[in-house]
């Protein structure tokens, strides 16, 4: 689960016309502390649902501190040996650096469409031939609400859906959780 920085939704639980209200635009865990809310309390944030964490990421999101503080620490950390995060508060430089990637992507101006699949590293989601697409275990998985099902064959490119800043962290070791669907594809 996530959110985008407060509520997008109306008080008859509608989304409204707003993507995001901030940069923060975490991945929390469904289950914390045994706490309890209701989905689009007027007011409130309005929750995500994503298929998995490697989703999560490609949408721009990063992990919570609160309830994911470990992998949250893991991923910062990763990224500030890549030097793209310095000492100091790690949340907010995360929030900058991947909403100024995603701010790009929607205006068209971040990469090239077509990245090698082969460059891109395990967890990196991208499109091909107009299907969203997750390269896990050096293979090309469709993605679907319902999990990952084997690509016919691995396309040599695609457009990239997750951040850049997100793929450095993959390619430096930072493995995101998927679905368990895609560990049953053959």
């Amino acid at each position: 689960m996530g959110n985008r920085g407060g509520c997008l939704h109306n008080d008859r639980q509608e989304l409204t016309g707003r993507r995001w209200v901030s940069e923060r635009w975490i991945i929390c865990l469904l289950s914390f502390k045994d706490r309890k809310r209701p989905l689009m309390a007027p007011g409130k944030y309005t929750e995500l649902f994503f298929l998995d964490e490697a989703t999560a990421f490609a949408a721009g999101h990063r992990p919570c501190f609160e309830c994911q503080r470990s992998r949250a620490v893991a991923f910062s950390e990763t990224l500030e040996r890549c030097g793209l995060v310095t000492n100091g508060p790690k949340a907010p430089q995360l929030d900058a650096l991947i909403a100024r990637h995603v701010q790009q992507r929607l205006k068209g101006e971040l990469l090239p469409d077509r990245v090698p699949v082969a460059s891109m590293p395990n967890g990196t989601m991208f499109m091909t031939d107009g299907a969203a697409c997750l390269k896990w275990r050096d293979r090309a998985l469709l993605w679907s609400f319902d999990g990952y099902k084997a690509a016919p064959n691995m396309p040599e490119t695609g457009t990239l859906l997750t951040p850049p800043a997100v793929m450095w962290a993959f390619d430096e070791g930072f493995v995101p959780r998927v679905h368990e669907s895609a560990e049953r594809t053959d």
